[in-house]
């Protein structure tokens, strides 16, 4: 062959590039499968031996399921050509002996085959359950969409996996060149990809990605990227070494899911990031109703194959699985997926209810109903009082069932603090929820909230920064991150990081809305409207202070603007008679306006219904003129703000 291209009917394959192509267009091969078609071409209409094969495919080194390793090959070859067993075209099996390549070819005498194949190399196409992925070795180049050309050239450790746990291949490297793995220790799991056929099935691998998250967010020892962040990298197809100086991480999980019937195939594997070094694999596949149990084992092996330190209760809270109900399972993954929008909670809360109308213990799906309250109620779309009780029950409930679930932990924290105004309750709560897992975003966003209603600015700047390092992609922790900056007096700094993000997330409201917080605060008055009209209400009224057609109505009275203010305040007006709406909202209004009684009369209905938006008294700069009022002294002594 000379390394010089070989056409065989509308294909052409490029030995020296590792490319194979139908025309115009690059067929995705993952490296084995490449690697077999070039030997197989190497001798047209002979037999090539499967163990000819296996020492092409697999060097000395590693050590294969080599039987199903093969006829994966094999399988995913023919599915790139579009190939077929019964009648083959291209690819014909030989008994056990091998295979043979029975189409024509436009070169002769080509070869031996090359001992590498360059490592150019994409994801292919999703595959039928009975062909999952293989692992590959390959060199350090740009992944594809479903990042999964699998190309293992490092030390990798074997393992050896429950049998009934494991029915496909699991693959493990060992590259003696290097004697000791890379230090990791921060991770990054990757969207995993969905390869079933069924577009629909999206929620399915998305919420076994966020799973995954949550199950390795419990190392301490790890740093784990949360799932905002890593879903903005679904379907790319970003080099390595960019994707881990983007999330600053020096480990990244990719992987499949394939969900057939009652059944789960997931493939995962291990890489060294800053070099695109693979350090472990593997395939699982197990039955639906055991796939909590399954997420728990990736996660204690993910942990041994990093050698990161597991505490011995670590290792107790990740063995502790209890079987959940597959249609349980899936009803919640369904609210998952609507939760992590925030823009259709009443779909995720009637997906949380219906999951445990059917498994009444499913602790994870009381906590996810707690968790949905939260922002339902600040943001004013519920009667406050309605949402601290359910919030208390169902996060109550989830703890009666998981006592260290550290999703329910956080909701109780926020429900004893936020809504109730048991400050001290609330911080139990979310110190707790630290101890179980440090990687927790939300912890950090909500205990960072506590911190900054009660003045402590320098604490609320750890956790906000501790939030924006495990986060740094989603647009509501930078808002977090930029506010705790301005609070501490680094107005400069976070102007910078909010313009920075909001580049990219042009239209985000917590980014628009703090952004906008901050140019009042130094009399930018016109600019600060500008964002506030930009900005999309869809994440409803008052998702934090100043977000909300109050804050509008507090810039148009503060720049003059007063009949465009007093509009404001007829919209609120009107709304309110629709559903609840926050008296905060009013406030704000009247305080643009100069009116501090009408101000101290909406923040006292705003007391008597335990609105969690006056939260922000204390501390948010549009409250500065009242805070010499004894009404207004009075009302934060009576929330425990003084």
């Amino acid at each position: 062959m000379n390394n010089e291209k070989i056409r065989f009917g509308p294909f052409e394959l490029d030995p020296k590039a590792g490319e194979l192509r139908r025309g115009k267009r690059r067929v995705r091969l993952q490296e084995r499968p490449l690697k077999m078609l070039v030997a197989l071409l190497a001798s047209p209409g002979e037999v090539v031996t499967r163990e000819e094969l296996r020492t092409k495919l697999w060097p000395a080194k590693i050590f294969v399921d080599f039987d199903n390793g093969l006829n994966n090959a094999a399988n995913k070859l023919r599915t790139a050509l579009g190939d077929s067993v019964a009648k083959p075209e291209y690819i014909e099996t030989v008994g056990r002996r091998g295979y043979r390549f029975i189409g024509s070819v436009a070169a002769a005498d080509p070869p031996p085959l090359p001992s590498s194949i360059p490592p150019r190399e994409a994801a292919e196409p999703a595959t039928a359950l009975g062909t999952p992925p293989q692992q590959q070795t390959g060199g350090s180049v740009p992944l594809p969409p479903h990042r999964f050309a699998w190309r293992l050239t490092s030390l990798v450790a074997a393992s050896v996996v429950i049998a009934v746990a494991i029915v496909a291949a699991v693959v493990f490297e060992r590259d003696d060149s290097h004697d000791a793995l890379p230090r990791i220790d921060s991770i990054a799991v990757l969207p995993l990809a969905n390869l079933s056929s069924d577009p629909e099935q999206e929620y399915f691998s998305d919420g076994m990605t966020d799973a995954l998250i949550s199950q390795l967010a419990g190392i301490r020892s790890l740093r784990v990227i949360s799932r905002q962040s890593v879903m903005q990298y679904k379907g790319s197809a970003a080099p390595m070494q960019e994707l881990a100086r983007k999330l600053d991480v020096t480990g990244v999980i990719e992987g499949t899911v394939q969900k057939s019937a009652d059944r789960v195939r997931i493939s995962i594997q291990l890489i060294h990031a800053p070099t695109d070094r693979h350090l472990w694999a593997a395939e699982y596949a197990r039955p639906l109703d055991d796939v909590i149990a399954l997420q728990s084992e990736i996660a204690r092996t993910v942990a041994r194959e990093v050698a990161t330190a597991v505490t011995p209760e670590e290792t107790a809270r990740l063995a502790r699985t209890n079987a959940v109900d597959p249609e349980a399972y899936d009803l919640y993954l369904r609210g998952r997926f609507f939760w992590e929008k925030r823009t259709e909670l009443d779909r995720a809360l009637d997906y949380f209810s219906r999951a445990i109308a059917i498994q009444p213990d499913f602790a994870r799906a009381h906590a996810a109903i707690a968790e949905t309250y939260a922002p339902l109620g600040t943001g004013g779309r519920v009667l406050p009082v309605e949402v601290a009780q359910k919030m208390r029950a169902a996060a109550e409930r989830a703890l009666e069932i998981d006592p260290d679930l550290v999703e329910a932990l956080t909701a109780l924290g926020a429900c004893a603090a936020f809504h109730e105004w048991n400050w001290a309750e609330g911080e139990r709560y979310f110190l707790r929820a630290l101890e179980v897992n440090p990687n927790y975003v939300l912890t950090h966003m909500w205990y960072g909230l506590w911190l900054e209603e009660q003045g402590r600015q320098p604490e609320n700047l750890r956790e906000r920064e501790r939030a924006f390092e495990l986060d740094p992609l989603n647009g509501a922790t930078v808002a977090g991150y930029a506010n705790a900056l301005f609070h501490n007096g680094r107005v400069e700094e976070a102007t910078q990081v909010l313009q920075r993000t909001l580049e990219v997330s042009p239209n985000h409201p917590q980014l628009l809305g703090t952004l906008a917080q901050i140019y009042l605060t130094s009399g930018r008055y016109d600019e600060a409207i500008e964002l506030y009209e930009r900005r999309d209400d869809s994440f409803g009224l008052g998702y934090a202070y100043g977000l909300g057609l109050g804050g509008l109505g507090y810039a148009y009275g503060r720049a003059g603007r007063i009949d465009e203010a007093r509009d404001v305040l007829a919209t609120l007006e009107r709304r309110a008679q629709e559903h609840y709406l926050s008296p905060h909202h009013f406030a704000l209004v009247y305080l643009g306006l100069g009116d501090k009684s009408a101000a101290l009369d909406a923040l006292e209905r705003g007391y008597e219904l335990r609105d969690p938006s006056m939260n922000w008294m204390k501390v948010a700069p549009a409250f500065a003129p009242l805070r010499d009022e004894p009404r207004f002294i009075a009302l934060l002594e009576k929330m425990g703000l003084r």
